[in-house]
């Protein structure tokens, strides 16, 4: 047993007399890749490599190792003299830190910076801002991150701040929605809130709805009430279930099943 210990001892030893920079993560700017892969292109085709990342010609894709930080503003390549289409990201993991305006994306993407634009076919976490672009993975918006548009075909789990965007797929509101079309289902859980918003299917509220437009059926287990100011209500004109508190809104439909 205190062979056993001492051997933990060392070990921990030297995993502390470590170079610390020895597990630093990758770098790379996307112009960087973009004129090796341009360079490497330009004459004979073929297949290149840098660290954090590497691209096959066959494919036509860019592939991010886990953890490599990539800066810069990534887009397609359209310079005449390279691969005119270097379009395609596969990302295992990778975490863009500069800005996306294009592009197709498919595995883990973690937004450290600002998506503009491109397609994600894979899984993305947004650690940052989402201005546009179309989601085909699941997305999570982390705590106190912002979604301002785009369009979202698979289910989005909001931890931050939705103001905008088009939402067909289940949406899980973890915190606050203020604006957006959800044509899927979505479940407001406790301590979030609604204020605005256009809703078709139906909407499990566990937390505040002071606005919004719900065509679908809604189950209240929260509360329904109108803003601070007495000037957001919510219309209502679907179905109302409510196990909660209703106490102000615009119902356009017969309440019998209003605190079934």
């Amino acid at each position: 047993g205190a062979l056993i210990l001492q051997m933990f001892l060392a070990v921990c030893f030297m995993v502390w007399l470590f170079p610390v920079n020895a597990f630093a993560a990758v770098e790379v700017d996307w112009s960087t890749i973009r004129s090796t892969v341009d360079g490497a292109c330009h004459n004979v085709p073929i297949d290149t490599s840098g660290e954090g990342w590497s691209y096959s010609h066959a494919t036509n894709t860019v592939t991010i190792l886990e953890g490599t930080i990539v800066n810069g503003r990534v887009e397609k390549n359209t310079g005449a003299s390279g691969p005119s289409e270097i379009d395609n990201i596969y990302s295992e993991g990778g975490i863009f830190n500069g800005i996306i305006d294009s592009g197709n994306f498919t595995g883990t993407v973690i937004n450290e910076g600002t998506i503009n634009g491109g397609t994600f076919n894979g899984e993305v976490t947004n650690n940052n801002t989402i201005t546009n672009g179309t989601f085909n993975g699941t997305v999570t918006n982390g705590f106190g991150r912002y979604i301002y548009g785009g369009t979202f075909t698979n289910a989005v789990t909001n931890e931050g701040r939705i103001y905008g965007g088009m939402f067909e797929g289940t949406v899980t509101n973890m915190s606050f929605i203020e604006g957006g079309t959800f044509t899927g289902a979505v479940t407001s859980e406790n301590s979030s809130h609604i204020t605005d918003g256009t809703f078709t299917d139906t909407v499990t509220n566990e937390g505040i709805i002071s606005g919004g437009t719900f065509d679908g059926a809604v189950m209240n287990e929260g509360i329904i009430s109108s803003d601070n100011n007495g000037t957001s209500k919510g219309t209502f004109n679907g179905t109302v279930t409510n196990k909660g508190i209703i106490s102000y809104g615009r119902f356009n439909i017969i309440m019998n099943k209003v605190n079934a």
